[in-house]
């Protein structure tokens, strides 16, 4: 396994990679908000892959053979006029999406992905990295907790 760069030879690899991911989540969904709408794998692909033009941005994948195993999403969130105030880190790194292939899952390649992130926010000045998981998703939250993630913020909803 290598991991890379983002290019172009791997679109639809990463499209199949993001479609995974979506269709897994929306399957945990015991409130049916998580949907995967019919134009979902290339419309959440364009728009990814138009946010990881902004600078610094990047999508980092694993590739084996080949093909596209895994991709991580990083973004670096312009610091807000808020941040300014009530934060010492106002340079964040965010995680938009980290997915594995079902067969190359608990082979290291997530972590890797991760190692990469860290490297990439490392190089770009941030001094934290933050990330959102699906609470319904156990084995995502399990696996973050293992490398050294601590929750930070708790988000709540309610349906009305």
């Amino acid at each position: 396994m290598t991991i890379i760069p983002y290019c172009d030879n791997y679109e639809e690899d990463v499209k199949d990679l993001l479609l995974q991911l979506q269709i897994f989540l929306s399957a945990l969904d015991s409130e049916h908000v998580l949907t995967v709408k019919e134009n979902y794998r290339d419309a959440y692909f364009a728009h990814t892959m138009q946010e990881m033009q902004t600078v610094p941005n990047a999508a980092i994948l694993a590739v084996d053979d080949g093909k596209a195993i895994g991709v991580v999403l990083c973004k670096i969130m312009p610091p807000s006029a808020e941040s300014r105030i009530t934060t010492t880190c106002p340079k964040t790194g965010f995680i938009s999406d980290l997915v594995v292939s079902e067969p190359h899952r608990r082979k290291g390649v997530g972590r890797a992905l991760l190692s990469a992130a860290e490297r990439f926010f490392r190089e770009n000045g941030c001094a934290r990295y933050q990330l959102c998981v699906f609470a319904p998703n156990k084995g995502a939250i399990e696996f973050y907790r293992s490398t050294g993630m601590t929750e930070n913020c708790l988000f709540l909803d309610k349906k009305l």
